[in-house]
C-alpha cells in the first residue's frame, strides 16, 4: 500500500514543482537581464555613439539563459525602449539613431552567445569564442547601420568600431568573470539541456 502511494503522489509531487520552478526561473531571468541591459546603458561616456556596459548584458544574457530565452530578453529591453519610450537607451533617437543597428543586433547576439557557448561545463576557449561571436555581431549591425546614416564605412568604423574595441576585451572578460563566479557559487549556473528545452532549443 505505501509503495503504491508513493508511486501515485511521487510524480505529482516532483512534476508539478519542477515545472512551476522552470517557467518562474525562466521568467526572472528574461526580465532581470533586460533590467540588467537597462541599467548598463545608463554607464555611458562619448558621443556620437557612447561607450556603454550595454554588451556586457547581452553577454550574460547569453552566458545564462537558454537561446530562446536570451533573445526575448533582449526584444523586451528594446521593445521597452523603442514602443514603451521608457528611457533604457544610452541615446535618445531609439532604432532611428546612431546606435539603432547595435540595438537591434542585441536579440541575435544574445542567441548566438548562448547557441555557441554549449553546455555549463564548457571550455573558456568555447565561451570566449561565444562571447567574441556575440560582440562580433553586435559591431556588425551597428557599423553597418552608421554606414548607411554617415554615408561611408569608413567614417563609420571609425565612429562606431575602433574606439570601442578595447571595451569590448574589457566587457567580455568581466563577462567571463561573472561566469566564473556563477560556476563556484552555483554549479550548473550555465543553462544546459533543461534550460534549453525549457526555453527552446533555437
Amino acid at each position: 500500500m505505501a509503495r503504491a502511494q508513493a508511486k501515485t503522489i511521487g510524480p505529482v509531487d516532483v512534476h508539478v514543482p519542477t515545472g512551476a520552478a522552470t517557467l518562474a526561473r525562466g521568467l526572472m531571468g528574461v526580465v532581470g537581464f533586460a533590467v540588467l541591459t537597462a541599467l548598463a546603458a545608463q554607464v555611458r561616456v562619448g558621443v556620437p555613439v557612447p561607450m556603454t556596459l550595454q554588451t556586457l548584458g547581452v553577454l550574460l544574457a547569453g552566458y545564462f539563459l537558454s537561446p530562446r530565452l536570451a533573445a526575448i530578453s533582449m526584444v523586451l529591453y528594446v521593445f521597452v525602449g523603442a514602443f514603451l519610450l521608457w528611457p533604457v537607451f544610452a541615446l535618445h533617437g531609439g532604432l532611428s539613431g546612431m546606435t539603432g543597428g547595435y540595438l537591434m543586433a542585441f536579440a541575435p547576439a544574445a542567441w548566438l552567445v548562448s547557441r555557441l557557448r554549449g553546455t555549463g561545463d564548457a571550455s573558456w576557449m568555447r565561451l570566449s569564442l561565444a562571447g567574441l561571436g556575440g560582440t562580433t555581431l553586435v559591431f556588425a549591425g551597428g557599423v553597418a547601420w552608421m554606414a548607411n546614416l554617415m554615408g561611408g564605412w569608413g567614417a563609420a568604423a571609425s565612429a562606431g568600431l575602433f574606439p570601442f574595441l578595447p571595451g569590448a576585451v574589457v566587457k567580455l572578460a568581466l563577462a567571463l568573470a561573472v561566469v566564473q563566479c556563477g560556476r563556484r557559487l552555483r554549479p550548473g549556473s550555465i543553462a544546459g539541456s533543461s534550460d534549453r528545452e525549457a526555453g527552446g532549443s533555437d
